[in-house]
This record gives C-alpha cells, sequence and structure tokens, in this order.
C-alpha cells in the first residue's frame, strides 16, 4: 500500500512537471508528441493494473446540452463551409483526442492526489519554472540562449525566456494560476513566511525577464483579493501602483528611458498594438465570407496570410472571441459566451470563480486556443482543484 501511495505521487508530480514542459516537441511526424502525451500514456498504462477509471465530471445538464450542442452540431456545420475542409477535420479530431486527455488527467488526480501534496507541487513547481526563466535571461546576456521571442523587441533586446513551455503567454499562464493558489495558501497561513518571501522574489524577476503585461496585473491583483490586507493597506498599493505608472509613462514619452516593443505599443502608441490591426482583418473578411451563423470552420484565419502576409496568420491567434466567430458563427460565439456563465456558476468555490474570469480574460490577450493541448490541461484541472478545495475549505 506505501509503494502504491509513493508510485502514484510520483506520478501525479511527472504530470505536473510535463505540464511546464508543454513547450517541447518530442516528436513531429503529422502529430507533435510532448511530454504530457508521454506521462497521460504512462498513467494509462499504470492504470491497468490498479482501480483507474474514467472518471465522467458531472455537470449540470444545461451546461452538458451546450457543450454537446456546439461540439457536435455548431462546429461540424462550420465544417462544411471551411476553406480547408483537411485542416478543419484534423483540428476537429485533435480537439477530442485533448479532451480525452484531460479527462484522463481529471480522473487520476481525482483518485490520487491530496490538497497537501497540492500545496508542495505548486510551491515547488512555481519555484523552478521562475529560477529557469531567469537562469535562461543570465545566459542570454552571455550569449549562450537565444530566448523563445528573440530579437531587438525585449528587455536589454534579448527576446522573452519562456522557461520550456515554448512561449512566454504560455509561461504567464501558468505563473499566474499559480499565484492564485500561492496567496490563498499563504492567507490560509499554510506557507511559511520565508517560502512565500522567496517565491515572491522569484515571481518579481520573472515578470520583469518575461514582459508579461497581464501577468504583472493579475498578479499584483490576485495578491489585493487573497492576502488579508486591510483597506487602507489595499488603497495605498493602488495609489503606488497608478503613480508609478505615470512615472514610467512620463520617462517613456521623455524619451528618457526605452523599453520593449511590446509594451511601447500597449502603453504609449495604441493604434500600433497587432492584436487591433488582427481584429479589423478578421472581422472585415468575417462580413465579406457571408458564413455568418456557423462561421468558416475550424482553422480557417490562417487563409487571412494570403491578403496580409506581413502577419502571422495561423491556425490560432490572439484575438481569441473573433476567431471564434471566425470559425463558428454567430451561433458558436453565443453558444461558447454560455458555456462560460455555465462554467463559472458550475464552480463552487470562490478561488475558482476568480481564475475563471481570470482564464476568460486573458483568452482575450494571448491565445491558448481549444486546438492546443494546454487550454484543456488548464481546463481540467481547474475543475479537478475545484472539487478538492470544496472538500477541504468550504469557501
Amino acid at each position: 500500500m506505501i509503494a502504491k501511495d509513493k508510485i502514484t505521487k510520483v506520478l501525479v508530480f511527472m504530470l505536473f512537471s510535463a505540464i511546464s514542459l508543454s513547450g517541447i516537441v518530442i516528436s513531429e511526424k503529422g502529430f507533435s508528441l510532448r511530454p504530457f502525451h508521454l506521462a497521460t500514456l504512462i498513467i494509462m498504462a499504470y492504470g491497468f493494473i490498479t482501480d483507474f477509471k474514467l472518471n465522467i465530471i458531472s455537470f449540470s445538464n444545461t451546461l452538458k446540452y451546450t457543450w454537446i450542442f456546439y461540439f457536435l452540431f455548431v462546429i461540424p456545420i462550420g465544417l462544411l463551409n471551411s476553406f480547408s475542409f483537411l485542416l478543419s477535420i484534423k483540428l476537429y479530431i485533435n480537439i477530442w483526442i485533448n479532451i480525452f486527455l484531460g479527462l484522463v488527467l481529471y480522473s487520476f488526480l481525482d483518485i490520487n492526489y491530496s490538497i497537501e501534496f497540492f500545496k508542495k507541487i505548486v510551491i515547488i513547481n512555481l519555484q523552478v519554472v521562475c529560477v529557469i526563466i531567469v537562469i535562461q535571461f543570465a545566459l542570454a546576456l552571455i550569449g549562450l540562449y537565444k530566448p523563445v521571442q528573440f530579437g531587438e523587441t525585449g528587455l536589454m533586446l534579448l527576446g522573452r525566456p519562456a522557461a520550456f513551455f515554448g512561449d512566454p503567454g504560455w509561461v504567464a499562464y501558468w505563473i499566474i494560476f499559480l499565484s492564485v493558489y500561492l496567496f490563498y495558501f499563504k492567507k490560509q497561513e499554510e506557507v511559511s513566511l520565508s517560502t512565500f518571501m522567496i517565491t515572491l522574489g522569484l515571481m518579481f524577476c520573472t515578470f520583469i525577464i518575461n514582459q508579461s503585461r497581464v501577468t504583472m496585473f493579475l498578479v499584483i491583483l490576485n495578491s489585493l483579493v487573497l492576502l488579508n490586507y486591510k483597506i487602507l493597506e489595499k488603497l495605498l498599493i493602488i495609489a503606488f501602483g497608478f503613480i508609478s505608472t505615470l512615472f514610467i509613462v512620463f520617462l517613456i514619452v521623455g524619451n528618457i528611458v526605452h523599453i520593449p516593443e511590446n509594451m511601447y505599443y500597449d502603453i504609449i502608441d495604441v493604434n500600433r498594438n497587432p492584436r487591433i490591426y488582427d481584429g479589423i482583418a478578421i472581422i472585415t473578411h468575417y462580413f465579406e465570407d457571408g458564413n455568418f451563423w456557423f462561421g468558416n470552420g475550424l482553422g480557417s484565419i490562417s487563409r487571412l496570410v494570403e491578403y496580409y502576409p506581413c502577419r502571422n496568420f495561423t491556425n490560432a491567434h490572439n484575438v481569441l472571441f473573433l476567431q471564434i466567430l471566425n470559425d463558428s458563427g454567430l451561433i458558436g460565439i453565443i453558444s461558447i459566451l454560455f458555456l462560460f456563465v455555465l462554467l463559472y456558476r458550475e464552480v463552487k468555490c470562490k478561488l475558482s470563480k476568480i481564475i475563471i474570469l481570470e482564464f476568460f480574460f486573458m483568452l482575450n490577450i494571448h491565445n491558448i486556443f481549444p486546438y492546443f493541448q494546454m487550454f484543456w490541461v488548464l481546463l481540467f484541472l481547474f475543475i479537478l482543484i475545484d472539487k478538492k478545495f470544496k472538500e477541504v475549505y468550504y469557501e
């Protein structure tokens, strides 16, 4: 029994570690084989010799029927309008594969991990990811490493390290969500002050190096919402942040300091923000194509590269809800928005509701569309943690 418990803890730790390695591709032969896929296969193999069973999540009938309506009715009709039918079919199959892998993740963790073990994983994983980003930046300074987004747009013209997530935005998601749990555990006085301060210091270094504006904003917001600050303390922190922002803008406008290009168009020259440009392009062609109700098929946004070769339009882009409108039409976007509302109502803990709202917000900033494994891993993980937290904390 003790040996079995140790094995399951190792497998759970392996699974969380595999998520942190999501940017690594082991093999690329028609399908991107990643560490998470291997971890899932190992867990399934282990399940054959134990009592592991696939656990279908218990949702309300309204959410289930809306889910079925979107994935089995709206998307297939949109496929008929697709500009690239084979691409759309491939993406559709990929979504179902990722849903299955997400269910395996949910089912295995539902049986084999406790909140206590989860606390340790959160802190260790968060610290390790931040340390790796700091090391990558240090190596970039001496010319031994090229960050994921390399070029003259990053801090000290060195690009943006992303640990092993493959994308600075993806690692930003991970840090934001782990920070929610870290702050909550600190509020419950279940994390020592020294551990908390060390982790906070590493996160601060990571914010600066990774340059994710949304990470800075949401982590500070999470600390204000979740930590036991008094009202006056919260107002002082907000005032300090506001004055600091004005001071930084003054320095930038006065050409006193230079900041990375991606921060410049978010703070100073908003009209240069590529998301605005891309959004206008997507909505323009959506109306020109005329497939208003069910869209142009999954991944059809990639066709825009023919019209705008200067932009790297792929089958997924950083304007999620306009992409859903393009891919599955007006019926699709209404269904997705309704699904988010139902999911928000479905989760029980206040903590989980905060995460769902932040997830919804971030999907509009940096796209991890349902074509990607990361989307489903995070979604099923949130649902499971909500269930575990409800059993322990009752809030």
